[in-house]
């Protein structure tokens, strides 16, 4: 009988438990998680509980194709935000590691590029991962006319409240 008195409080713990966590069992699609981390990669970086959900669902997919991959190594450098002090840096490094292994994979996809350009452009100065800026700018603002217009609207979104582009860059997207 005393086993039974512990059996709600362990229902209620497991509960509790999996309402933070992806549901079990759960298969996403690759299409739906790259839409679900192109709407909150940015809120991630500010809510601990997006950011780990989007990081959870992340390990949901086994071999994710290049530009999925830049997504998780971006939520994953957003999610170094979240954790310990002695880990920050250590899951900072990985998620910029998945990031530029899906630009490695995929370095015509310009989407990426602006992704890598957008954290490189935002992360502090001293993680040392500036790199890439110069190359990134001029291979969106080179390939800017054969993008999708969805993603074109996006980068002309960014080039406009960046403040990173020259008049004479944002005339070469006449924006």
């Amino acid at each position: 009988m005393q086993k039974i008195k512990y059996l709600p409080v362990l229902f209620f713990a497991m509960m509790a438990i999996s309402a933070n966590t992806p549901r079990f069992g759960a298969t996403y699609t690759e299409d739906e998680l790259l839409q679900e981390f192109r709407q909150k990669l940015k809120l991630a970086a500010e809510d601990e509980k997006i950011c780990n959900d989007l990081y959870a669902k992340a390990g949901t997919i086994q071999h994710p194709k290049p530009l999925l991959k830049g997504y998780i190594g971006a939520v994953t450098i957003a999610r170094s935000k979240h954790v310990s002090l002695f880990d920050k840096l250590s899951t900072f490094k990985k998620g910029a590691a998945i990031l530029e292994e899906a630009v490695t994979a995929a370095p015509n996809e310009t989407e990426l590029r602006l992704l890598r350009l957008t954290l490189q452009h935002n992360l502090p100065g001293f993680l040392g991962y500036k790199d890439h800026i110069a190359d990134d700018k001029e291979f969106i603002l080179a390939n800017f006319s054969n993008t999708p217009p969805a993603l074109q609207g996006k980068i002309a979104d960014y080039v406009n409240t960046s403040g990173r582009f020259t008049d004479q860059e944002k005339q070469r997207l006449r924006v």
